[in-house]
């Protein structure tokens, strides 16, 4: 390692200070006898004083980071330094030291060098003497830099330099041994913290557990001053405080996602440190570099944030981001299998409060408690809604369609309950302003935006008030969603009372049917249209519903009179059914009755 020497140097062999040998050994004994950083510099810094009896040695770590020095030990005088003290890369006569990787050393003016920076709290401006080596890693590059100072009339001689330069070899081995034994223990910390934050995690089985788990373990994992930990809602849009630590920190403020969306996305991609102050000046208020916040991420389902503050301006490294993504990763997946977990219970105790409902098989005070664990009140109106999938070209599956149906059945009618099950939807709405009708209107918005997507019919029942009124509403959901098609040529909404007549003779068909001579006459004509492509059961039954009226049967039908009669005639001659003489209202039923049985697939 070359020497940069400045000025006179003396050179006589009876030098004002002999180096001894036995300052080497006593380092070479001080950097073996320990691993601990902090006991090896502070015994360096003594030794290498004494040893050149010089006023002040100072310790400089080059910053991985932004490779500026900063001061990790100094002699006594200074000790306030320690941390403080920092110099941009190449800046003052260590900067330069540590920019060339090499030694220097002034024997007098040292302030009037060039190369020289005044730091008032160092009190460099009385120094005359100075001296510099670079300390070097096994690689050969620069990890800090030695500096020693001394005043008038002291001056620093080649043998002092020399001195120095071994020093610095040794205290760069022991640099770099204490750092590898402190890398590696601060690696197992960090593996053993991951380990228990994992067995933590599995252990949760509520969010309540499992949310303050995660806060306090992150928080002293990553050494943090506090963690928050906000959660996603329902629908994803609010990220909602959940759990901090230490818990009387104040907490972060609530965030909108879609105003965040943009921030959020940069910072799950790896967003790094200006990510995270933006997400940090949202979440406290403040403009905090010394923070982490990491969204968590699961199967690209944005669960919640991992929020971490440091005191003070306290440099986050890209080591401590990783782990910080790490553990956000882990908290995701755990949050979201409790989710799941906790949504899969709700879904099995709404099924099962709906089957009971539906045969009133428990007591009205049991379903009520239920009800209300669930957040419904049973005290209050509600219609039964059943909708189930109709044939027809689709877009999408009918689960996809029956979710989105649920979920926006779920947001226009707060505190109602869906079931999705059997290739059906059935659910309790709730009934507020408007009753009946506007609960009809607004699904039929609904149903107008999705039915393109996959067809499907949505029947309703009459209001139900009370535990005991919602087996006949079940009842009648199901018998308006199963008379939909008849009552309209594309079933959309139907309600209980707009089934007619049908509402009796649903009861008829399911309980099964008298044997009647005008039924088997109308299954003849049904055959029979089927097998030549003729329209006569829909003649007659336009023919009943005008009273008779040839004109107006005709018109509706666009065919001439003659040609109904025509058409008339030819029932009776097929079925015997002289419908001018028949018992219309008789005909009429088996009409419907049939109608009923096509739409069944009876």
């Amino acid at each position: 390692m070359s020497v940069s020497h400045t000025s006179t140097v003396s050179n006589e062999p009876g030098a004002a200070r002999a180096v001894e040998s036995r300052y080497l050994y006593q380092i070479i004994n001080t950097v073996s006898s320990t691993l601990d950083l902090d006991r090896v510099l502070r015994a360096i810094v003594d030794l290498v004083s004494e040893a050149i009896d010089c006023h002040a040695c100072w310790i400089y770590f080059v910053d991985p980071d932004d490779h500026g020095l900063v001061l990790r030990a100094v002699s006594d005088p200074y000790s306030a330094l320690a941390g403080r003290l920092r110099f941009e890369p190449g800046e003052g006569l260590a900067g330069w030291v540590a920019e060339h990787n090499q030694a220097v050393f002034i024997p007098e003016n040292a302030p009037g060098d060039p190369r020289a920076k005044v730091v008032p709290e160092a009190e460099e401006e009385k120094y005359q003497s100075l001296c510099a080596a670079p300390l070097q890693a096994k690689a050969g590059h620069v990890i800090g830099v030695i500096a020693l100072h001394a005043q008038a009339p002291r001056e620093f001689t080649r043998a002092d330099s020399d001195f120095l330069v071994h020093a610095a070899t040794l205290v760069a081995g022991a640099i770099e041994n204490a750092r590898l034994y402190e890398d590696t223990r601060r690696r197992l910390s960090m593996v053993e913290g991951l380990s228990d934050l994992a067995r933590a995690l599995s252990a949760a089985s509520t969010l309540e557990n499992l949310l303050p788990a995660v806060a306090r373990r992150a928080q002293r994992l990553l050494e943090a001053s506090c963690c928050d930990v906000l959660v996603a809602d329902a629908d994803g849009h609010t990220l909602t405080p959940g759990a901090a630590w230490p818990q009387q920190q104040p907490a972060p403020r609530s965030l909108n996602v879609n105003e965040l969306g943009l921030e959020l996305a940069l910072s799950a991609r790896g967003g790094g440190a200006e990510s995270s102050r933006r997400l940090a000046v949202a979440l406290w208020g403040d403009d905090s570099d010394s923070a982490v916040v990491v969204p968590m991420v699961a199967a690209d389902e944005l669960v919640g944030v991992l929020a971490l503050r440091y005191a003070g301006d306290r440099r986050i490294d890209a080591e401590q981001r990783e782990i910080a993504t790490s553990v956000a990763n882990q908290a995701a997946v755990a949050i979201k299998k409790v989710q799941l977990i906790d949504r899969l219970t709700e879904r099995n105790a709404i099924k099962d409060l709906l089957e009971d409902l539906s045969h009133g098989s428990a007591t009205p005070l049991e379903l009520e408690e239920r009800a209300a664990a669930l957040g419904s009140d049973l005290a209050m109106p509600h219609v039964v809604l059943q909708a189930v999938p109709r044939p027809g070209p689709a877009e999408a599956g009918w689960e996809s369609v029956a979710e989105s149906l649920e979920q926006a059945a779920a947001r226009a009618f707060p505190g109602s309950l869906f079931d999705r099950r059997d290739a059906a939807l059935r659910g309790l709405i709730r009934l507020s302003t408007g009753g009946e009708a506007a609960v009809a209107e607004r699904l039929r918005e609904i149903h107008t935006r999705l039915t393109p997507k996959h067809p499907f019919a949505i029947g309703l029942s009459n209001r139900c008030n009370g535990p005991g009124s919602y087996p006949n509403g079940f009842s009648e959901a199901d018998h308006a969603v199963a008379a939909a098609s008849v009552v309209s040529s594309e079933p959309g909404v139907v309600g209980f009372d707009d089934l007619g007549a049908y509402k009796y003779l649903l009861k008829v068909s399911a309980d099964g049917r008298v044997r009647d001579r005008r039924g088997e006459a109308l299954q003849q004509l049904a055959d029979y249209d089927r097998r030549h492509r003729s329209q006569l059961l829909p003649t007659l039954e336009e023919y009943l519903r005008r009273r008779g009226n040839i004109a107006a049967a005709a018109a509706t039908l666009y065919v001439h009179p003659n040609t109904l009669r025509q058409r008339l005639r030819r029932i009776q001659d097929l079925t015997g059914l002289d419908v001018a003489r028949e018992d219309w209202l008789m005909i009429e039923i088996e009409l419907k009755l049939h109608r009923l049985d096509e739409a069944l697939g009876r």
